[in-house]
């Protein structure tokens, strides 16, 4: 079964180009780690600063060891253009 990791984030004002790389930087370290199968970032047309971030895994501890040891520098410009997480939470698919 593939799980879903959804975020809902907001960035600092002015900051939303800063944390759109910084996500695009977490699916390319994503990419490296077992489990992973794809990542997607939406920016909200209206409000730019908010961004739903979604990535899929094998499983949820899959997610979980990759987001244990990501780097230094990558969690310090995280928190520098983040202004909080509005929303975490995992997902699975239903068939329809």
């Amino acid at each position: 079964m593939t799980v879903v990791r959804q975020y809902q984030m907001l960035a600092k004002p002015g900051q939303a180009a800063a944390l759109a790389a910084v996500l695009g930087r977490a699916a390319a370290l994503f990419g490296a780690e077992p489990g992973f199968r794809e990542a997607e970032l939406l920016q909200d047309i209206e409000e730019p600063e908010q961004f739903v971030f979604t990535h899929r895994w094998d499983s949820i501890e899959r997610h979980q060891a990759a987001t244990s040891h990501l780097p230094a520098d990558f969690l310090a410009d995280f928190g520098s253009a983040l202004e909080r997480i509005v929303q975490g939470r995992y997902l699975s698919a239903v068939a329809i």
